[in-house]
């Protein structure tokens, strides 16, 4: 009886290591640490810098003239800040892009308490198509000093990655000293 209880436990237990052996194939992830599905993914890494270029179209026709002329790590205040990121909109023939990032560092060029009309109330946002990518926000969560560096970083989803153009805009009295937007995509084929 006791060898037969053993030949029974011995296979159960060499079935079920068989059987999860299946489960504990690893995952390729991406930076995001997002599964990755793509049999070739792609990557573009866009670096901002000056002179800062804005495409007009893309965004509502005030805010391109007021946006003229922007540069990196400005140093004087009530001057607002834009820049155009373009890019292919298919990186070659049989890829998509997936996702994109954007990490951007910025400077309080005007302190002051929350809520006033320094640093302290500028905003974000970014524009895809002529359209708002996401709502406006506040890039100072209270009261901020003047030289205070901030980074955050803006997922830009797939689907609005087909246009070719991711436009950047921040207000008036913050400087923005970094910006690299990412591009993470999957391609089908060897072309």
């Amino acid at each position: 009886m006791r060898i037969r209880n053993l030949v029974i436990a011995s296979t159960l237990f060499i079935i079920l290591l068989t059987i999860s052996s299946g489960f504990a194939q690893e995952e390729r992830r991406s930076d995001l640490g997002r599964q990755v599905p793509c049999p070739r993914p792609t990557k573009l890494v866009i670096t901002g810098h000056n002179p800062a270029t804005i495409v007009p179209t893309e965004i509502p026709p005030a805010t391109a003239a007021a946006v003229a002329g922007s540069v990196f790590n400005q140093t004087g205040i009530d001057k607002a800040f834009g820049y155009t990121f373009t890019f292919p909109v298919c990186p070659k023939e049989c890829c998509l892009w997936t996702t994109g990032y954007l990490p951007v560092t910025f400077k309080a060029l005007q302190g002051g308490p929350a809520n006033s009309s320094t640093s302290a109330n500028d905003l974000v946002s970014i524009w895809v198509n002529g359209a708002l990518l996401s709502p406006s926000q506040k890039i100072w969560s209270g009261a901020v000093a003047t030289g205070a560096t901030k980074s955050t970083t803006f997922a830009i989803p797939g689907s609005s990655l087909t246009h070719g153009h991711v436009t950047l805009l921040v207000e008036d009295d913050t400087a923005v000293v970094s910006a690299v937007l990412t591009l993470e995509g999957c391609c089908l084929c060897v072309k």
